[in-house]
């Protein structure tokens, strides 16, 4: 005599199989205060510099574009930011220049000191940024930075 089982319908199984998934136990999770060092491994993740003293200092320069002409508009960039730090001066976005890679950031040495309009104008057109105000977005960043370790060799501090 010959049995017949139930079909199954195909995706059953799988709803099965996700349900009883285990997640990884709370040991083998990476706690959020903890960075994993993957520079000797030979696949290593990019670790692009930061510099947190260096986009604090950026924020109180003034915007690299401030007057320059908008050749899309043909007319000069006028500053914008929520935070006013003084008359007619804006707290200044640290906006970074160069890309690692797989969509990230690169290192904060590569950011320049923008207003939030035109930090706005320069995620939307990263490419054509330069060209749009005729400036060297990785020059003014080479600059500032030397600026910077320059102010911290003067104060003493390390950057």
């Amino acid at each position: 005599m010959l049995r017949r089982t139930a079909k199954k319908e195909p995706w059953t199984d799988v709803d099965n199989a996700a349900a009883s998934l285990a997640f990884a136990k709370d040991r083998y999770r990476q706690k959020p205060d903890e960075s994993t060092d993957t520079r000797e491994l030979s696949f290593r993740k990019i670790h692009p510099d930061r510099c947190e003293g260096y986009k604090r200092w950026l924020k109180f320069q003034p915007c690299s574009i401030e007057g320059l002409t908008d050749s899309e508009t043909g007319q000069p960039h006028v500053c914008w930011s929520p935070e006013e730090i003084g008359p007619r001066r804006f707290a200044s976005d640290p906006a970074h220049t160069s890309k690692a890679g797989m969509g990230l950031k690169g290192p904060d040495s590569g950011c320049i000191s923008l207003c939030r309009h035109g930090h706005r104008l320069q995620e939307s057109q990263t490419e054509r940024f330069g060209k749009r105000f005729g400036i060297d977005c990785y020059e003014i960043a080479k600059r500032q930075f030397a600026k910077y370790l320059a102010h911290c060799e003067k104060k003493g501090i390390e950057p």
